[in-house]
């Protein structure tokens, strides 16, 4: 499925019912990267996983910013969009950034931030 933002089409893919997981990839990757846990995770949750901006299945638009501003209010549009409250991030590598920065801005909207090799130099 595709969320249309004035600046990408945000590809994303949902499945599983339950607390919500929004699973966030890393550089030079897309949400396949995390295809081998959904079949265990949507069991018990509604797992979202998407292609950040410019990523693989996500079409940046004419002038796009790939600012990291820019990719955490992807991630915020997205829970918007889906209506989510509760949410766990889940952010691998770069995708963690993007995970505190959601969490920074909308704190009381996540439950949990679940970051895996992150680099935690910039924070």
């Amino acid at each position: 499925m595709y969320l249309d933002l004035p600046d990408v089409d945000l590809y994303y893919e949902r499945s599983g019912k339950g607390p919500a997981i929004l699973l966030i990839h890393g550089a030079v990757s897309d949400a396949d990267y995390f295809k081998a846990c959904i079949p265990v995770l949507d069991k018990h949750f509604d797992c979202i996983g998407y292609d950040r901006r410019g990523n693989s299945r996500s079409h940046a638009k004419k002038g796009a910013d790939f600012s990291m501003d820019a990719q955490r209010d992807d991630a915020i549009a997205l829970i918007d969009a889906l209506g989510l409250q509760d949410v766990v991030l889940v952010g691998h590598s770069a995708g963690g950034l993007v995970a505190l920065d959601v969490l920074q801005k909308i704190p009381s909207r996540i439950s949990h931030v679940i970051l895996y090799e992150t680099p935690l130099f910039d924070v």
